[in-house]
């Protein structure tokens, strides 16, 4: 087993981005019976794009799905890797979030891999959790994600 598979919990989230929302939750809901457990848009706060600092919103909806909390997202304004996914796919599978208890240590694990970091910031979380954007897309399909809640609740 890899060093950063042994750093990894879980898959706890499917993350899509999408054009419209309206038309995602009248689908989910006609097809799953499902309505969204959360809905908003979001600002994280400490956001860097590419390395650089960033302010950008993106409007999320959350379902929980069969213990996987699936994700919809659509860009508001500001460059972001949400943007640039509509901008290149249109809508489709963005990533998939894996929670782990090492940010940092997942973070060097990916940079050795050659993997750079394509968004990160300050969780909506809060209390010091952290998400990561890793440019995997042009490799694997999919990006990863990876949140630390792992780390904060087993302090």
């Amino acid at each position: 087993m890899d060093e950063l598979t042994k750093k990894i919990h879980c898959i706890d989230q499917v993350g899509i981005v999408v054009k419209d929302l309206e038309k995602i939750k009248l689908e989910m809901k006609r097809i799953f019976g499902l309505d969204p457990v959360d809905n908003g848009i979001i600002r994280h706060k400490g956001v860097l794009y590419r390395g650089q600092p960033a302010n950008c919103g993106v409007h999320i909806i959350h379902y929980d799905f069969f213990n996987i909390q699936i994700e919809f997202l659509s860009p508001v304004d500001g460059e972001s890797l949400w943007k640039d996914f509509l901008d290149k796919n249109d809508t489709g599978l963005h990533h998939i979030r894996f929670n782990i208890s090492d940010h940092e240590a997942v973070k060097k694990e990916m940079t050795e891999k050659g993997i750079d970091t394509y968004q990160s910031g300050d969780s909506s979380h809060g209390a010091g959790i952290k998400f990561s954007y890793y440019d995997t897309e042009p490799t694997i399909g999919f990006i990863i994600e990876t949140l630390n809640l792992n780390e904060i609740h087993d302090q």
